[in-house]
């Protein structure tokens, strides 16, 4: 017999026309099984290709950490896609292969998440990972056919946005002397300035952390100093304007080109870790990417033109803005008085029988 262990595996393999067959299973005895029927076949020269698969049996945890490898490593999903793969790992055996991964398991895996408590797009980016690597293996012949994954429907209400209250408790418990640097070499006043830039900018984590002053910002003759954003996440080319707040923050760091760069996404876990426990909150929507929802609430709030809040968020549908523009009861004051200014031409008179 040509079975041997390999990993929590058992290989089994055998010579056809030139060409080596290789299958794994769980089981030793199914890999001798396996072998055996092939061997039976080939002497009576009966079909072997039920038997056969050109796709090469590979485990969920060694798929995934090759697709996070190949996608993920080295950028700023780095480190909360490998936490998020640990997560999923804590679910699945050990050694599971990934052929075995069917839409019921991936079912009860969605119903664990909920039960942990998770939120609909926290299961959803979860899932993701999942997606990335079936697809990832099905294009290098380790899978036969990709489950379905079915995502979380999600709300397409109101986003998520920061309160003038709950910004008040994280800008005093970032800069209260008293907190300790919660990463080693990243200031909690950068922190904190990195959040404020983000509350006026409404740029993504991305862009701040990737910003160059020298290559980024500039003097426009009408709009005055301006941040060129091109690598934008929809490839949407945008030109901001800088905010007195903004010049501010930059001042700071007079001659840094970079000076984000230490807020990468694990810095940012991390921070943003301590910063939830200090406001002993739960909810895992209530992250630090809502500074960009905060702000294009507050321009959409502040009566500037949905179509200029486009602009400046980079949205790529209008749609996507408009979700910002919940009612305020002043909002209904200004229709009521909008209708009673308006006054009627002529009576209508009413027919009587």
């Amino acid at each position: 017999m040509s079975i041997r262990r390999k990993g929590k595996q058992w290989q089994a393999d055998v010579m056809i026309h030139g060409t080596r067959h290789r299958k794994s299973f769980t089981m030793a005895k199914d890999a001798e099984n396996w072998e055996e029927e092939l061997k039976r076949r080939k002497s009576l020269g009966l079909d072997i290709s039920e038997l056969i698969t050109d796709a090469t049996e590979i485990t969920l945890e060694e798929a995934m950490e090759k697709t996070w490898s190949k996608h993920w490593r080295g950028t700023d999903s780095d480190y909360g896609n490998y936490q998020k793969m640990k997560e999923i790992m804590t679910f699945f055996p050990r050694g599971m292969l990934l052929s075995a991964l069917s839409t019921a398991k991936i079912d009860d895996f969605m119903d664990w998440l909920e039960e942990k408590g998770n939120a609909p797009a926290t299961i959803n980016n979860k899932l993701n990972i999942l997606s990335k690597t079936c697809n990832w293996a099905a294009t290098r012949n380790h899978l036969d056919k990709t489950p379905k994954i079915e995502r979380k429907k999600l709300s397409q209400g109101k986003p998520k946005f920061f309160s003038d209250e709950e910004l008040f408790h994280i800008e005093t418990f970032l800069s209260n002397p008293s907190t300790k640097d919660i990463v080693r070499n990243v200031p909690n006043s950068l922190a904190w300035d990195y959040m404020a830039f983000g509350l006026e900018s409404g740029m993504r984590s991305t862009e701040m952390t990737d910003l160059s002053v020298s290559k980024q910002i500039r003097v426009d003759p009408t709009l005055g100093n301006v941040i060129d954003l091109e690598e934008t996440k929809n490839e949407l080319y945008r030109c901001n304007p800088l905010t007195e707040k903004m010049e501010e923050i930059l001042s700071k760091y007079e001659g840094v080109d970079e000076p984000f760069k230490k807020m990468t996404q694990k810095t940012r876990w991390k921070i943003w870790n301590r910063i939830r426990d200090y406001m002993d909150t739960s909810d895992e929507e209530w992250i630090m990417y809502l500074t960009r929802h905060t702000c294009a609430s507050r321009l959409v709030q502040g009566g500037v033109n949905l179509l200029a809040v486009k602009k400046y968020m980079g949205h790529k549908k209008i749609e996507t803005t408009m979700r910002y523009a919940s009612i305020r009861p002043d909002d209904l004051v200004q229709c009521t008085d909008a209708l009673n200014i308006r006054q009627p031409t002529q009576q209508i008179q009413l027919k009587t029988a």
